[in-house]
Formats: C-alpha cells, sequence, structure tokens
C-alpha cells in the first residue's frame, strides 16, 4: 500500500494523477424517476378512452383499467410501443391468452401493464426494454381476448404488482396519463370514459435516438 501511496504523489508532482482519475469508470448513473406514463402509441396519435374505471370488464384488480383506441379509427395492427426504460417482469407469449405484458420502470416505482397485444416475439424475465421499443401490434378484432374492439387494455401497478393497481392520478398515488390526470374522483361506473383525445409523447425507439443525435 506505502509504494502505491508513494507511486501516486510521484506521478501527482509530473501532472499525471488527473489523467489517471479521469480514466477511471464513472458511477452508474442512478435510474431516471418517471412522472407521467407515455401512451403506449407514436408520437402525435390522438388516442380516446373507450372504457373508464370501474366500467364493463373492469372491476376487482382490474377496477382503474383503461381500454384505448386511436382517433383515426386504426387501432387495429397499430405498433405499441414500451411506455418507458425498464424491464419485463412477465409476458403471455405472441398470441396467447390476453396477450398481455408487463413493462417495470427503471426505478422500479411503477409498472405499466398492456394487454389485448399481439406481442411480436417472446420475451424474457428480467429483458431490459427502452422506451418507444415496439413490443408487438394491436391485436384484430376477435384477437387476443379483446371482445371483438381492436384496443389497448392499460394499468399502473405501483412496484409492477398486479394486486396493487392505482389510478392514472398523481394525487392517488399514480401518475398521470402522458400528461392527464385522471383521478377516480366520483367512483361513478365507466369514469373517464370518453375522455379524449390524449396526444401520444411517446415515439419509436430509432425516431427517439435520431431526435437525440440531433
Amino acid at each position: 500500500m506505502l509504494f502505491f501511496k508513494q507511486l501516486f504523489r510521484g506521478l501527482a508532482t509530473v501532472g499525471l494523477a488527473p489523467l489517471l482519475m479521469a480514466s477511471a469508470p464513472p458511477a452508474m448513473a442512478a435510474a431516471t424517476t418517471i412522472n407521467t406514463v407515455p401512451l403506449p402509441f407514436d408520437s402525435g396519435e390522438a388516442v380516446r378512452v373507450v372504457q373508464g374505471y370501474n366500467g364493463g370488464t373492469h372491476q376487482g384488480a382490474s377496477t382503474y383499467g383503461l381500454d384505448l383506441v386511436l382517433e383515426s379509427g386504426e387501432t387495429s395492427g397499430a405498433p405499441v410501443l414500451a411506455p418507458f426504460d425498464g424491464s419485463v417482469p412477465w409476458a403471455f407469449a405472441p398470441g396467447e391468452k390476453t396477450g398481455c405484458i408487463e413493462i417495470l420502470a427503471t426505478d422500479r416505482s411503477f409498472g405499466a401493464m398492456l394487454c389485448h397485444v399481439v406481442l411480436d416475439r417472446p420475451f424474457n424475465r428480467g429483458e431490459r426494454v427502452k422506451r418507444g421499443q415496439q413490443l408487438g401490434s394491436v391485436g384484430a378484432a376477435g384477437m387476443v381476448g379483446n371482445n371483438g374492439l381492436p384496443h389497448v387494455h392499460m394499468e399502473l401497478h405501483v412496484a409492477g404488482r398486479s394486486s396493487d393497481i392505482v389510478p392514472f392520478s398523481a394525487s392517488e398515488g399514480g401518475l398521470p396519463l402522458d400528461g392527464w390526470d385522471l383521478p377516480a374522483t366520483t367512483g361513478a361506473s365507466n369514469e373517464h370514459a370518453s375522455d379524449g383525445p390524449i396526444l401520444s409523447t411517446n415515439a419509436p425507439l430509432m425516431a427517439l435516438a435520431a431526435s437525440v443525435g440531433n
């Protein structure tokens, strides 16, 4: 140890110590805290809620789920994008059951579950994904359990636990949906149905990379 201390002092006298310190590997950056949940559609797409909280099939563990469609009417086959950087705690196989996948944010604060998606490929448990990465496409009518209506069913889970669903509202323990705060204030059936259009701020991964490069 004494030898290395003397060596470092010697290097410092000739100005080389700062170079050694500069070449040391940087500490891993802290996970970015998320403050909103981007929609799982391409940037600029206008999205509307067609089934809200406590409506129809949204009962029990899915009380605060939202069913989302594109205003353009071209929901079927639309690309479905990861809403934030994170990992995959679980996912169904492509075309299996209700086509669900959970994305747990890098800071592990929240997870977003997306259903009725025909996944592009199998996703492994713990696999990392990036915001804007295409996960699959919206299932056609009658596919992946969508009851005949192409849409994405979306839920927000604390720490990715499906048993801990929260509204898309910062005031109620959750996060806004692409800037829209949607509290469960009234407890009414199908709350927030027909809300929108909400403009997506998400973007395909390649587009995001290009914008950073510019």
